[in-house]
C-alpha cells in the first residue's frame, strides 16, 4: 500500500508540474518583434520538403509558405499556424512540421527573456 501511495504521489507531481509549466506559458505576454529590445535569434531552422518520402509525391513549380510561430521565453516553440499557403499542401504540412523543430535564443525586453510571435517563411523551387 505504501508503494502505491508513493507512486501516486510521484505521478501526481509530474502531472501537476507539467500542467503548471504549460499554464505559465499560456499566461505569458506575447510580444511582437517591434515591441522587444532584442529580437529572438533562430539558431536552427529545419528545412521544409517539397518532395514526399520515396519521391512519389511532390510539389510543382515554386511556392512560399508563411508560418506564424510563438517563440516562448522558456526556449520552447509554442503555437504554430499557417498564415499563407504555398499552394501545395505537402509543402505546407512540411513547413508546419519544420517550424515545430526551430531552435532559438529568446527575445529580450528590459533585460528579461520574453515570448515573441514571429512569421517564418519557407520556400521551394522545383525545375
Amino acid at each position: 500500500m505504501k508503494k502505491i501511495s508513493i507512486i501516486f504521489s510521484i505521478l501526481f507531481s509530474i502531472i501537476f508540474l507539467g500542467v503548471a509549466a504549460n499554464a505559465q506559458e499560456q499566461e505569458d505576454t506575447i510580444y511582437k518583434m517591434s515591441e522587444v529590445d532584442e529580437k529572438p535569434v533562430v539558431t536552427k531552422k529545419p528545412k521544409a520538403r517539397a518532395v514526399g518520402k520515396g519521391g512519389r509525391e511532390h510539389c510543382e513549380g515554386e511556392g512560399k509558405a508563411r508560418v506564424r510561430v510563438i517563440l516562448h521565453k522558456s526556449g520552447r516553440v509554442g503555437e504554430i499556424a499557417l498564415v499563407k499557403s504555398s499552394g501545395c499542401s505537402l509543402f505546407d504540412n512540411s513547413a508546419l512540421d519544420a517550424a515545430k523543430k526551430i531552435e532559438f535564443k529568446p527575445g529580450k525586453k528590459d533585460g528579461k527573456d520574453v515570448s515573441v510571435v514571429v512569421v517564418m517563411e519557407y520556400s521551394y523551387f522545383i525545375i
